[in-house]
């Protein structure tokens, strides 16, 4: 009997040793549900997460920065793929994985050194997360010196995400060098049919076809339910050796819709390149592009070349350095039919261009402009734009211009997001009654800019921001 009842205790105790692992408290805590999400505070965890595809659809919570140098499996500690749902087939053609599906929640901490160098190898999908799948969310998550560096004709290539059929909000990427061949973005490789929303990216981007800097391209040509809005990019985009394509301020290329949305970086490429997008066959509504465009044929200040799309209500003022087919606006545009199957018809509406910063007075598209008349509000309001502190044009506020015969046209959103919601600059008792005013308020209508956070509504955590920056001056 004691000899059975050893072996029975030596039988349990070697299960336990077993099944320890398993039973262990996964991550540095949670259980992966909406209330109790699994907690990320190490690079172990999130190498962790990368490694289990079995919960790629569970809810994860970033608690601590995590700084990823040296972490990887290369030699050098650098990643060679992405660390969460990578392609593992870099044979094949297209995708083969498991995407995730799941919620990953930054909570406002940032991931810093990640590295990926596919050591020459044409590997793709590449980024924190190789796809993110339909119902995915990924918010509040900030990446910070990240560099990518691939083979030739890798392709899918974001800091955060290789592509997306999800939900990224909230989130940034600053102090980026990534280098790929094909979708290249500064955040995101390929939106093909998610939504971007309150984000931005700094750094260099460079790439051969559909790169721009913050998504490579948004839809496709199948798709036009991809958007881009609230969003900006201060990136550099360059190209590659090689002949290249459709590169962009913001993005390479758009299917879908571009709105309330911004770029101010150098744009040097070959055909069709914007200062906002390269190529549009979508959607571009309220937006704009201030940096410098440079390339060989087919290139705008906001866009290189609108082929059947709509532009409505945008503008331009950088140099334009174009050896041919140049426009202040738009290098090239096709206005016959619909482009695709996505059922977008041609547009021009509302645009302008100014055409002293830009050095060229002519455009396939918009209305060219002395810098006099661009820094002056009523050139807009006359044209339909609506504007914070008038109500002839719409109450949604979407543009402001607090010092005339100064500063060209800003989206409001690039101001609410530090609760700076009226003129004059600063944040001050214009803003509290402004915010007053629409306070409980949720349509586009009646919400206008002091939607802080984006959420549609404005409600306490929008006045937490207002109460954070009260008597801020920027």
């Amino acid at each position: 009997m004691k000899s059975i009842a050893a072996s029975v205790v030596v039988g349990i105790l070697a299960l336990g040793f077993v099944l320890a692992p398993l039973m262990a408290g996964t991550y540095s805590g949670g259980t992966g549900f909406p209330d109790d999400p699994y907690q990320i505070a190490t690079p172990a965890d999130l190498i962790e997460l990368g490694e289990t595809p079995d919960d790629y659809a569970n809810h994860f919570i970033l608690t601590a920065n995590i700084n990823l140098n040296e972490q990887g499996p290369g030699i050098d500690g650098t990643f060679i793929l992405a660390i969460i749902a990578p392609d593992t087939d870099q044979l094949g053609y297209g995708y083969e994985g498991s995407e995730f599906t799941g919620v990953f929640d930054g909570d406002g901490f940032l991931i810093s050194n990640l590295t990926i160098n596919t050591q020459a190898q044409d590997y793709s999908y590449l980024g924190l997360f190789g796809s993110l799948g339909a119902g995915s969310i990924v918010v509040d998550l900030g990446l910070e010196n990240v560099t990518i560096i691939t083979g030739w004709n890798s392709q899918y290539i974001g800091c955060l995400c290789g592509r997306s059929d999800g939900l990224i909000k909230g989130c940034f990427a600053q102090d980026v060098n990534v280098i790929g061949k094909y979708y290249v973005g500064g955040l995101c490789g390929h939106n093909e049919s998610g939504m971007i929303a309150n984000s931005f990216t700094t750094g260099l981007v460079q790439g051969q076809s559909s790169t721009g800097g913050l998504c490579g391209g948004n839809g496709d040509y199948r798709i036009s339910a991809a958007i881009l809005q609230y969003s900006s990019s201060t990136a550099m985009v360059g190209h590659r050796s090689g002949t290249s394509y459709k590169l962009g301020g913001l993005c390479g290329e758009n299917w879908g819709t571009v709105s309330q949305s911004y770029a101010t970086g150098y744009v040097r490429g070959q055909y069709y390149v914007g200062g906002l997008c390269g190529g549009n066959y979508g959607t571009i509504v309220d937006g704009y592009a201030g940096g410098r465009v440079e390339g060989d044929y087919g290139g705008g200040g906001l866009c290189g070349q609108n082929d059947r799309g709509k532009i409505i209500r945008c503008y331009s003022s950088g140099r334009i350095s174009v050896a041919d087919t140049a426009g202040g606006l738009c290098g090239a545009a096709n206005t016959d039919g619909t482009y695709g199957d996505h059922g977008v018809t041609y547009e021009d509406s509302a645009n302008f261009w100014d055409v002293d910063s830009s050095g060229i007075s002519v455009s396939a598209m918009g209305a060219g402009l002395y810098t006099s008349q661009m820094q002056n509000q009523s050139t807009f309001t006359v044209a339909g734009w609506d504007f914070v502190g008038e109500g002839v044009n719409g109450t949604k506020d979407i543009w402001r211009m607090c010092i005339e015969d100064v500063e060209y046209p800003h989206l409001a959103r690039e101001f609410s997001r530090i609760a700076d919601l009226s003129c004059p600059d600063g944040v001050m008792l214009e803003d509290l009654l402004y915010f007053a005013d629409r306070w409980q308020q949720m349509t586009p209508e009646t919400i206008g800019a002091a939607d802080v956070d984006g959420d549609g509504k404005v409600t306490l955590p929008d006045f937490a921001v207002l109460s954070e920056y009260w008597l801020a001056v920027h």
